[in-house]
């Protein structure tokens, strides 16, 4: 990660940080919040842990948040991301 990428990263984790300041600003003071507002704290919440992580995972952009694919959907022997993983009744993902 180069100089320039730091400083973008701690950008958008300010920028993520004063929009989720925002979201529970306004959870908390109205007492007839919307669900979408949850919704967008979550989501919000989530972009700024995944930014976090996104020294060693993949990343991409949906909608102004970055989300992040998560562990369990990459190979554990190869660490690639699977293209068709499959649920085995143990519970755990299988290389298909």
């Amino acid at each position: 990660m180069t100089k320039t990428d730091g400083g973008a990263m701690a950008a958008r984790a300010m920028e993520l940080k004063k929009e989720l300041w925002r979201l529970v600003k306004e959870i908390v003071d109205e007492d007839d919040y919307m669900v979408q507002t949850a919704d967008q704290a979550i989501t919000t919440l989530c972009s700024l842990k995944y930014l976090k992580q996104s020294n060693n995972t993949l990343s991409f952009k949906l909608d102004d948040h970055a989300f992040t694919v998560p562990q369990e959907f990459r190979c554990p022997i190869s660490k690639e991301l699977m293209k068709d993983p499959v649920v085995l009744a143990t519970g755990q993902f299988q290389y298909a």
